[in-house]
């Protein structure tokens, strides 16, 4: 029998709970410990469920799953061998949209460099992990019981990170999330919210071909921001080359004015469209750990911030004028 369980709040109804007591068992890699994610260290983590291999301007694919381990790899992505989701057969509900454990949690090893900021300097690093995690995205998608995948990314101490290698983590759940279950419903008037917050010109920070980058409005930290493609785009598993490729420039230049300019780390995620959404816009939402949430923020769901979103906005098209190439 799986140690996984949902918990449901039964005064607040959306709140939902992944109870994994396998999650208590990461180990905490900052400042000591030989790095799992690093080249060599294959043999450390489950086999990949998705290798990919410098094939020129887009990565070439396959998997070490009934194989050997492939030491040539760009981006790597294995189960996450302490889960809060598990394909167990046991934990299968009866249909999809139904809250269960049952699902994917994965890691996407972003890059075969240790140090983010080295990272970042090389924009093809970020485009790989992005075209990596978009065919991921269709693969846990293409299950019959998943409605909806996200992505997420935790950097630096104080983040939830337990590895300082650069990475990410994939759920793909048989239900939708309630924040993403919000957003949807916000589309239910017929408008795009997020084609909104573009339009707004006060709040846009940067624009490039593809992409934009808008400060939050309501901010739940200092420099909060959320990165959209400019073209009305339900689904990240839908987005292009183009698109992708210029989002690694933008959104490498973000994480480098983060991690520097402000000097902090991070909270970033994806919200792409569930199976069962009428409409959506996908994006990416970026916190920066620029503050500690109090009582009546986690209490009260109302967050104090002390910068006001025009002056991020300003600040950051400064700033961003300046690092995207």
């Amino acid at each position: 029998m799986s140690e996984l369980s949902v918990g449901r709040d039964l005064h607040n109804p959306r709140r939902v709970a992944l109870i994994s007591p396998a999650r208590g068992r990461r180990p905490h890699l900052f400042g000591a410990g030989e790095c799992p994610f690093c080249p060599g260290s294959e043999h450390l983590t489950p086999r990949a469920t998705l290798v990919a291999v410098d094939c020129g301007d887009e990565p070439c694919y396959t998997s070490e799953l009934g194989g050997t381990l492939r030491g040539d790899w760009v981006v790597r992505v294995f189960p996450n061998m302490y889960p809060a989701l598990r394909l167990d057969p046991g934990l299968r509900p009866p249909r999809r949209g139904l809250a269960s454990a049952y699902g994917y949690h994965e890691v996407i090893v972003e890059s075969r460099v240790h140090d983010e900021l080295h990272y970042l300097e090389d924009g093809r690093n970020v485009r790989y992990a992005l075209l990596a995690l978009r065919e991921r995205v269709r693969g846990i998608l293409s299950d019959e019981l998943v409605e909806a995948v996200v992505p997420v990314k935790n950097s630096g101490l104080g983040s939830g990170a337990s590895v300082p290698h650069p990475h990410m983590q994939v759920f793909g759940l048989t239900f939708t999330p309630p924040e993403l279950d919000a957003e949807v419903r916000s589309f239910a008037g017929g408008s795009c919210p997020v084609c909104g917050l573009a339009r707004d010109g006060s709040l846009v920070a940067f624009e490039s071909s593809y992409v934009v980058v808008v400060a939050s409005p309501a901010p739940r930290a200092p420099y909060e921001v959320l990165v959209a493609p400019k073209e009305h785009s339900p689904s990240y598993a839908d987005a292009s080359y183009e698109v992708l490729d210029d989002l690694s420039r933008v959104l490498g230049a973000i994480l480098r004015y983060v991690l520097t300019g402000l000097g902090v780390g991070y909270n970033m995620w994806f919200h792409t469209a569930p199976k069962s959404a009428a409409d959506f816009h996908w994006h990416i939402e970026l916190v920066p750990l620029t503050s500690t949430w109090g009582g009546f923020e986690k209490g009260g769901g109302v967050f104090v911030v002390p910068t006001p979103p025009r002056e991020v906005a300003s600040e950051l098209h400064r700033a961003l004028s300046g690092l995207v190439s």
